[in-house]
């Protein structure tokens, strides 16, 4: 995905975030880390979330967020 394509999918989604990658722990299958971009134009956060396999997407695991920042720096 291109920067443009990232401001775009948050402009227009629902939930103003994108996940820019997905995948099972290699210790273990049953939590998921989930790599997101949240915010809107040039105040970005970047989120990293461990899930239980089975509750992916319902805030039910771990979230580490950072502060604002823009996508180009």
């Amino acid at each position: 995905m291109t920067l443009e394509e990232i401001e775009n999918y948050i402009a227009r989604g629902s939930r103003g975030a994108v996940c820019v990658f997905r995948q099972p722990l290699e210790q273990t299958a049953l939590l998921i880390m989930s790599i997101y971009i949240t915010g809107k134009v040039g105040a970005y956060c970047f989120s990293v979330e461990f899930d239980p396999i089975d509750e992916v997407d319902n805030g039910e695991g771990w979230c580490w967020q950072s502060g604002r920042m823009s996508l180009k720096n």
